[in-house]
């Protein structure tokens, strides 16, 4: 057996933790993400009427773990910057088909679907139908 280590794939501890909080840093801006787009459909919704789903203590409750996933997002965004590695922009491709589709351009979101993630136009349609837009 050979001992030799691979020179490519040789990590310090630095490099390992500074990939560790990467992940944990763009899971945390997806979470933040998703707990705004939760928060204002909910929001929505409530002013279109009383619906037991969306009380004002859950509407409330849902912006308390917004505010708790800013601050954890903001936290390894600054553990980052402490170690010398800027952040990495968090991948942001769902966002723009979801946005592009509620600006009621679906044949534009069903062509930026298939461009940004190489989908099927079945795919890709049935993901721009789904968002609700």
């Amino acid at each position: 057996m050979s001992t030799k280590k691979n020179e490519a794939t040789a990590t310090t501890p630095n490099e390992y933790a500074v990939r560790f909080i990467q992940a944990n840093y763009e899971s945390a801006v997806r979470e933040v993400h998703a707990q705004a787009r939760w928060l204002r459909q909910a929001c929505d919704e409530a002013e279109r009427g009383p619906d037991v789903a969306h009380t004002p203590g859950n509407i409330s409750r849902t912006a308390a773990c917004l505010d708790a996933a800013r601050e954890k997002a903001s936290t390894l965004r600054g553990t980052l910057e402490a170690l010398g590695a800027p952040p990495k922009p968090v991948d942001d491709r769902h966002e723009q088909v979801r946005q592009t589709a509620r600006a009621g351009k679906k044949i534009a979101a069903i062509k930026l679907h298939r461009e940004l993630f190489g989908s099927s136009l079945f795919d890709a349609k049935n993901y721009v139908e789904n968002i609700g837009a």
